[in-house]
């Protein structure tokens, strides 16, 4: 600006917009990446409680198992001191029910969807006796929809059947 003129020439106004501009940019992807942060952790935290609930579930009835009626990599049949369960994947869910038939797309309770895999694996893998079983080992992989670019969110747990009626330890 020159001495005794008033206002601000063309170039100091379009020096200022860019000077404007540029801050604006900087705080805009600021911005952004603070609210991605925050749905990022929302939503891994939601799906970090969903597979902590189901595992919880998993481990408290396969723990009081006392009987197994029949078993595969991606279901179980099983009597416990709450009675007679079958628990299954099917399709995208994993399902209970009361009794001992698996349960199906359209019986039993759900446990979790979502369901990418399940896989049950039992020590010793064959075993004819609840005597000789001394870890179920639970892989569970569930799928994310979130914006995070990671496909999957997996979860294992080893549970020991404590009602198997042998006081020391599996046998065999």
């Amino acid at each position: 600006m020159k001495k005794g003129s008033k206002g601000f020439t063309l170039i100091e106004m379009i020096v200022v917009l860019v000077l404007v501009g540029i801050l604006s940019a900087i705080a805009g992807i600021g911005l952004v990446q603070g609210v991605q942060g925050y749905i990022f952790a929302t939503e891994n935290a939601e799906i970090s409680q969903k597979g902590q609930m189901v595992m919880a579930r998993l481990s408290r009835e396969l723990q009081e198992v006392s009987e197994i009626y029949s078993s595969s990599p991606t279901s179980i049949a099983f009597k416990n001191t709450y009675g007679d369960y079958a628990l299954a994947k099917v399709g995208g869910e994993i399902r209970i029910i009361e009794g001992q038939t698996p349960p199906t797309a359209s019986t039993g309770d759900i446990l979790v969807d979502g369901v990418n895999s399940l896989t049950l694996t039992y020590d010793p893998t064959t075993f004819s006796d609840i005597r000789t079983l001394a870890t179920i080992q639970v892989d569970l992989v569930l799928n994310r929809t979130d914006s995070s670019g990671i496909p999957t969110a997996s979860f294992t747990t080893e549970i020991n059947p404590r009602n198997t009626g042998n006081r020391n330890g599996p046998t065999g």
